[in-house]
């Protein structure tokens, strides 16, 4: 009982940068082809726009079969298709700017994903939802070996006997300056006071017959600060059929620039 004093504690308040997401995905693109995030407003006055561009780079494909893993709640037990769980082991000899597993088709009502990071052995990505198509993605990736598991949680035939077919795809993407990619905003030149909604443009010119790539950039209000905006990674789903000028995917198309 008695008489209280309250405490008063100081409390920072931190602006957000701007207000670009991390992560976007565009579909049904073409292979040469630009898409647009639009309406960005960053914190700092934009005086010389300044990207770092990373990817975009194809997705290596698998096609394969896996069977119910008869112990689900363990990953790391069996480590063969037969015993429910499909392994690809990836070596990133230097460190990256991502690292993505993603699973595009099963015929399983439920398989999950994970990332072990073999060499520090701890696990860099787990994703074990209620649904098959999973996905991970590591930003930044140490230079380590790395251990992509695609486990049959819930198979077609629970006992076994049967397998299920999933379709992987994976990609390591060097932090190394992109050579098909490009960013810009629009307005171009000039200046933009901060707070002023600009559109930021990703043109791109795939030059194989890959259907997923995965790429991004970091983002600056000038080359001083060049990384202020922030950091987007971006996803591509390439549909070959799809007219460079058109907008049947998801964000903003507005033609190609090669």
């Amino acid at each position: 009982s008695g008489s209280r004093t309250p405490l008063h504690w100081p409390v920072a308040v931190r602006a957000a940068a701007s207000n670009l997401e991390s992560d976007y995905s565009f579909n049904n693109v073409s292979p040469s082809d630009t898409v647009t995030i639009k309406d960005i407003q960053a914190a700092a006055e934009i005086t010389d726009f300044t990207a770092s561009v990373f990817g975009m780079v194809p997705a290596e494909e698998y096609t394969e079969e896996i069977w119910q893993d008869p112990t689900p709640r363990i990953v790391g037990d069996g480590l063969t298709a037969k015993t429910g769980e499909y392994v690809i082991k990836k070596v990133l000899t230097e460190a990256g700017a991502r690292l993505v597993a993603e699973i595009y088709s099963t015929t399983a009502p439920d398989l999950d994903l994970y990332v072990w990071n073999n060499t520090q052995e701890t696990m860099a990505c787990t994703s074990a939802g209620d649904t098959s198509l999973e996905y991970c993605d590591i930003d930044n990736p140490d230079a380590a070996e790395y251990w992509i598991i695609v486990q049959d949680y819930e198979a077609t035939d629970p006992t076994g006997e049967n397998p299920d077919t999933f379709t992987l795809g994976t990609a390591i993407v060097p932090t190394a300056a992109s050579t098909n990619t490009r960013v810009t905003i629009n307005p171009t030149g000039g200046t933009v006071p901060a707070g002023t909604p600009f559109d930021i443009a990703v043109a791109f010119n795939l030059n194989n017959q890959s259907r997923h790539w995965y790429g991004g950039f970091i983002a600056g209000a000038n080359p001083d600060n060049p990384t202020n905006i922030g950091r987007a990674n971006i996803d591509l789903f390439v549909n070959s059929s799809t007219p460079s000028s058109g907008g049947g995917g998801s964000g903003c198309f507005i033609g190609a620039l090669w």
